[in-house]
């Protein structure tokens, strides 16, 4: 009948893994997620808000001037970046709401 070995060697070859780093301060982890780009939430949001340009300018019929240009082009890029900080209000509040 064959001999169970039971060798401490099995067991010190575990890798012991570094335990997650817990970031304690809300402004680390609002800056930590203000650095990364979050492509699909601006390019949806850009998306949305070109839609709005252009429904706004084709029912109030705009002349094609450079103010009304301009302003049809900001809300894009006002949605979008809007939407995103949005994005990180609720990814912070949903991290430290337990």
């Amino acid at each position: 009948m064959p001999k169970l070995i039971n060798s401490p060697i099995a067991s010190s070859r575990r890798l012991a893994l570094p335990a997650p780093r817990v970031k304690e301060s809300v402004a680390e982890l609002k800056h930590l997620l203000n650095q990364q780009s979050h492509i699909l939430i601006v390019s949806i949001a850009t998306c949305i808000g070109a839609i709005f340009a252009l429904f706004i300018a084709y029912t109030l019929h705009l002349q094609p001037t450079l103010l009304n240009i301009l302003g049809l082009c900001a809300i894009p890029f006002a949605l979008s970046l809007s939407l995103r900080q949005v994005y990180i209000h609720t990814l912070l509040n949903m991290e430290h709401d337990d």
